[in-house]
This record gives C-alpha cells, structure tokens and sequence, in this order.
C-alpha cells in the first residue's frame, strides 16, 4: 500500500476532492470517500468507528503532513517506494513498521525519539500530542545543524592560524635581529683583529725605527769623536765623508719614523657604514668590488706585503650557458676574434669555480691575450709581485713552475697599494699572484675586469696564501 494513497478507495490523494482530511480521532481518508461515509446511514469513522459529527467533508481540517509530503513530491526532491514494486528508490525510508506490517517507516517522533508510519501517526503519536517530523526534513535539519557546526571550527581554525602566524612571524623578527646582532659582533671580531694586526705592524716597524736611530746615533757620536780628534787635512776630509754618509743615512731614518707616523690605526668603520658608502672607489681600510653586477664590500688588511679581504656574500657559479672553445681550436678557426678568458681555480683537488673576465686593449692585457691564445701549452698566466714593487708576466709551465719564461713590465707597485673596483689578487703556493683589475689608481695597466662567475674576492679570503691555484686558463667568445 501506497502512502499517498487512501486506504478507502486506493486513489493518490491530490489537493482537490481528493485531499487528505483529519477526523477528530486523528484518522485520515480522502475528502470524496469521507463525504459518501457522511451521506449513508453510519456517518462513523471507517477505521475506529467514531462518530463524525460534521455534515461535510471539507469542514474537516486537511492533513498538513500529507499536504507538505505531496507538495515535495511536486518538486521532485522526494522519491517514496511503493510496497511490492522492486526497483523503486528508498529515499528517506527505514524498513516496514513492526506494528503495522504493511506501512514503510517515513517519520520520526522527536518526541518519543521512534521512527513511525503513517498509521502510527493516527493513533500512537498523534501530531496533536507528537512532534512528527518526516526523514527528509530530518535529513535538512541534521545537515543545517552540521553545516553551522563546521562553519563554527572553519571559522575558530583560521583564528588559530591567524594566532600562530603571528607567532611566527614575531619569531622571524627576533631572529632577524639576533642574526644581525651576530653579524655586527662578528664585523666587530674581525676589526679588533685587523686593529691587531695593524698594531702589530706599527710595534714591528717602529722597533726596527729605533735599532736604526740608536745604530745612527752611535755612528754619530763616533764620527764627532773622531772630528774631534782629527789633526790633519786628510782626516778632517775623511770625517767630514763619514759625516756626510751618516747624515744621508739619517734621512732615510727620519723618513722611516714619519712613515710610522702615517700608520692607519683608525678602527675600521662597520659594514653598515660602509654599506652606505659602497658606490665610493675606496673607503679608507675598505674596498668596494663590482662583482656580477654588484656592489660588495670587504676589509682591507695591510700585512707583510700582502693583500687579504675579508669575506663577502656566497660564492656564486657562472651561467652554463657560456660558450668555451680550447685555445688551439679558438686559435685556428678565428685567428683574428676578439676574445675575453676565463680561469678555473681550485684548492687542492677541489674545483672551486670559474670566473670570466673582460680583457682590456692595452698592453699588459695584450699580453695575457696572447697567452691564452696558446702557444707554450697549459701553464699558469698571471704576474709575480716580487716584493720590491716590480711585476713579472709569468707564464711557467704548470708541471715545472718554471720562471724562465718571466718579461719585465715597466710598472712598480706604490708604497701605498689602494685597490679600486673590481681589484683582485690570487696566489697560488709559489708566491704567484694574478692582478684581474686595477692594482692602484695610478695603475691601469691590469688584466680585466670580473663580469661573472665566481666571486673571486670571498676566495681570496677564506683560502690563505699557498692553498688557491689557476687550475686552467682560456679563451671564450666575447
């Protein structure tokens, strides 16, 4: 039996004068059946037999619930099964009633918490005295409660996440500062050293100042002694030779003890100062390199001669994309093509990196030109400073470190050595050392400049003398 349709005659009900009415026993029937039990001789409720009371059938009122099931039924958005057809949808039904073997389970009393029928609707829960609700609007219910449930934790997990991002966030802040409190403690680190260093040096020289003036002040005395005591023309004129070889001796000296008096023992100035600075060609006891299209900063450290940097930024690695030829095959097929180098340096047997450099047009960089084309082998090119301000080109063989093949350049190194943009030195473990750029601002006579690869001033830094080697040396396509 269908739930939509009268148990009297078996028809749907329907919203005309088939429309479900509710007796005051609470049982149901379609309007036109009530109406011929209304009309005959027992006006008595079909199912209790309680007498109707009312002379027409549409004085009673309509069943709500069925009213509401036939209008979701209109709407397509319930699907009732009817008893004994196989095959149709079960949607929002539970199974037959236990009590009523032939009615399906539809409704839910919420007051007595059971799923009912529709003949438990008429006599065990009443709609009168019951809270009746169908499966589908359960089904809504259930959904809405659940839906503003996960909209409640939606809403109270992103206040979570709002909280701990700023906890993060917070967190990322002190670190930031820490690490920089770490980096101006470790800038102040290396410029007590440097400050060390420098004064070690002006301790050094300044006592080798003072042997000189105590060895010039004895000789002194004694040639006055020796004046003094001198009777003849001959040794009047040898003293006064010796005098006049210790008086030259003593502007030597003097000239000594003003240089102790130029020694730079001014701390150094910090990385953030100098930061501000960096598109200055030299700041005082920092140097300012163009590396790869930036500006880079590093401290100069004047000792024994030497050049030594502080440390930069991470090293980087040239483009893969950079076209390299060998010598002798560059040499045969573009004799005349203009071309810059490239050099592969390395510690030990690890490769470090490669740099490129633009060459320049005049001679010093011509030399080095001429080398790269090849035409002793692989050697080493670069220049020997020799200590005393003089350069050598050195172009020794790799296996012999050989130096016969060294040419003179007319070019000394300043007293003062002040590094300009892009100034490099590299040593290898024989003393060698290769200028890439400008050595001195009245020194223009250098290789190149860097415009990539690695960034040879971290190097120069973080491997001490005797450790960096050029491992090959080239020519690419400019």
């Amino acid at each position: 039996m269908d739930i939509l349709e009268c148990i009297l005659c078996n028809n749907k009900y329907d919203e005309g004068n088939r429309r479900a009415r509710t007796l005051t026993c609470a049982h149901y029937f379609c309007q036109e059946c009530l109406d011929q039990v209304i009309d005959s001789d027992n006006p008595y409720c079909p199912t209790c037999r309680e007498v109707i009371h009312v002379g027409s059938a549409d004085l009673l009122p309509p069943n709500f619930l069925m009213d509401d099931l036939l209008s979701k039924m209109k709407l397509g958005s319930v699907s009732v099964k009817s008893e004994g057809n196989e095959g149709d949808d079960e949607d929002f039904t539970a199974g037959s009633c236990q009590k009523h073997k032939k009615c399906q389970l539809y409704f839910t009393c919420k007051t007595h918490n059971v799923k009912i029928c529709r003949d438990c609707t008429v006599i065990e829960h009443p709609p009168t005295r019951c809270q009746i609700i169908s499966f589908e609007d359960q089904l809504e219910e259930t959904k809405t409660i659940t839906l503003n449930n996960l909209k409640t934790q939606t809403s109270n997990r992103e206040k979570d996440i709002e909280y701990l991002q700023d906890i993060i966030n917070k967190t990322k802040s002190k670190n930031q500062k820490h690490t920089e409190e770490i980096f101006e403690l470790q800038s102040k680190i290396e410029r007590l050293q440097c400050i060390v260093c420098e004064n070690e040096q002006v301790v050094k020289y300044t006592g080798e100042a003072i042997e000189d003036c105590e060895k010039n002040k004895s000789s002194i005395y004694k040639i006055k002694e020796k004046l003094i005591s001198s009777r003849t023309v001959q040794q009047v004129n040898s003293s006064v030779h010796d005098a006049d070889h210790i008086i030259n001796l003593s502007k030597s000296i003097e000239f000594s003890v003003s240089m102790t008096k130029n020694f730079n023992v001014v701390p150094f100035k910090s990385f953030q100062d100098i930061k501000t600075q960096a598109e200055e060609d030299f700041l005082g006891n920092c140097l300012t390199a163009e590396i790869n299209g930036e500006i880079r900063i590093a401290v100069i450290v004047a000792k024994d001669g030497n050049i030594h940097l502080s440390a930069l930024s991470p090293c980087g690695r040239p483009p893969a994309s950079e076209t390299t030829v060998t010598v002798s095959t560059l040499l045969a097929q573009h004799p005349s093509t203009r071309t810059n180098i490239y050099m592969t340096l390395a510690s030990d047997a690890d490769e470090l990196g490669t740099i490129y450099v633009k060459l320049r047009d005049d001679p010093y960089s011509q030399y080095i030109r001429k080398l790269c084309m090849g035409t002793i082998g692989p050697c080493y090119r670069g220049t020997i400073f020799d200590g005393r301000g003089g350069y050598s080109l050195y172009t020794g063989d790799v296996t012999k470190y050989d130096s016969s093949h060294c040419t003179e350049l007319p070019v000394g190194l300043p007293e003062k050595v002040r590094l300009q943009k892009g100034t490099v030195y590299l040593e290898n473990e024989t003393g060698l050392r290769f200028c890439i750029s400008d050595a001195v601002s009245s020194f223009v006579n250098a290789v190149g400049d860097v415009v990539k690869g690695l960034n040879v001033l971290e190097v120069a830094w973080n491997y001490p003398k005797g450790e960096i080697i050029i491992k090959d040396v080239g020519i690419v396509l400019e």
